[in-house]
């Protein structure tokens, strides 16, 4: 579920990599830096070819640091040159072709780099084609990420997001089961239908019509909070990276990640319009959830990765108060 990725560490297969102008490489997003250069680049590189005089060997270097800091690399040959020049021409081409094939196609840019490198190995006999064709990336050794050698995968690490336009907003909210009874803190997603993309604040607080969504349930406002900000680094993280989600709309994301997405046969949206949205949206009354349907988290995301790797009590408490931070939790949030 999108719900146990939105929790779980980033996956290796998703870990990009960038241009980097200064070192005319491109840097993995995952690695550290030490003494100011990364720890893992991908840079194309000229090298003597021993069996040929005033022939280089073109290729594509991995390097990194292992823990001790020393250096290691995995060089692919894709073409031999008579001279850098002819070399570094060769590259400015695959570059540009790389962009547009990116762009065309939606493919991560260094991805669509790897491609045609591929190509060229293969075409030229430094790679067996029977071997390599229908398997994604190209290095083998070091540390992994969106480019490791693998089996092709249906979805493609994309370039860009593409879905439709949408305003929404979470909001935190105190829920109740049909009596009036209070329950607990839900998040609460609200999608403006009417609204373009970039509504201003006061356009959303004069929405006529919108649906709402019960996304979690949870006991206490300061959890609710904690939840929001999880879901807001998803949205801002995961759903822009992963290959799966590339092509689906915010709400639809939303309502996956939402409880009770599990049953296809429930309507998870509610519809809401004219002061019973505003009504809403105020507070001054309260989302409705049959008691027999809330389930409140007995633990946070956070709370159950402290309890599998339990850190000292003063690393915790600092660890907390981050996230709190991060949340805009404050005093008044401790119930």
């Amino acid at each position: 579920m999108l719900r146990e990725r939105c929790e779980a560490m980033v996956d290796p297969h998703l870990i990009r990599a960038f241009y980097d102008e200064k070192s005319d490489a491109y840097v993995s997003e995952a690695v550290f830096w030490a003494e100011e250069e990364p720890s893992l680049v991908y840079k194309f590189s000229l090298l003597e070819n021993d069996e040929q005089p005033y022939h280089f060997d073109g290729g594509l270097l991995k390097e990194w640091r292992d823990d001790s800091s020393d250096v290691e690399g995995e060089f692919v040959t894709f073409a031999t040159y008579a001279s850098e020049a002819e070399f570094k021409a060769d590259v400015t081409a695959i570059r540009a072709e790389a962009e547009q094939h990116a762009d065309d196609e939606n493919l991560d840019w260094f991805l669509a780099v790897l491609d045609i490198v591929k190509n060229r190995a293969m075409d030229n006999g430094f790679l067996d084609e029977e071997e390599w064709l229908d398997l994604e990336g190209l290095f083998e050794m070091g540390p992994q990420d969106a480019y490791t050698l693998r089996d092709m995968l249906d979805v493609r690490l994309h370039d860009h997001v593409e879905c439709d336009p949408e305003c929404w907003q979470l909001r935190v909210s105190k829920v109740s089961d049909e009596q009036g009874s209070i329950l607990g803190w839900g998040v609460l997603a609200f999608h403006f239908l009417d609204l373009p993309e970039d509504a201003s604040r006061d356009a959303i607080n004069r929405a006529d019509h919108a649906r709402v969504l019960l996304m979690e349930h949870h006991h206490t406002i300061r959890n609710a909070k904690l939840g929001v900000s999880g879901i807001v680094r998803f949205m801002e993280g995961t759903r822009l990276d992963d290959p799966d989600l590339a092509y689906m709309n915010d709400t639809e994301i939303l309502e996956s990640i939402a409880y009770g997405a599990d049953d296809p046969s429930v309507s998870l949206w509610s519809e809401k319009s004219g002061e019973e949205l505003h009504s809403l949206m105020n507070e001054k009354t309260l989302f409705v959830c049959n008691r027999a349907d809330w389930q409140p988290r007995t633990q946070t995301p956070l709370d159950r990765f402290l309890a599998e790797h339990p850190q000292p009590v003063w690393f915790e408490d600092q660890f907390r108060a981050a996230m709190d931070a991060m949340a805009g939790i404050g005093p008044e949030d401790d119930e």
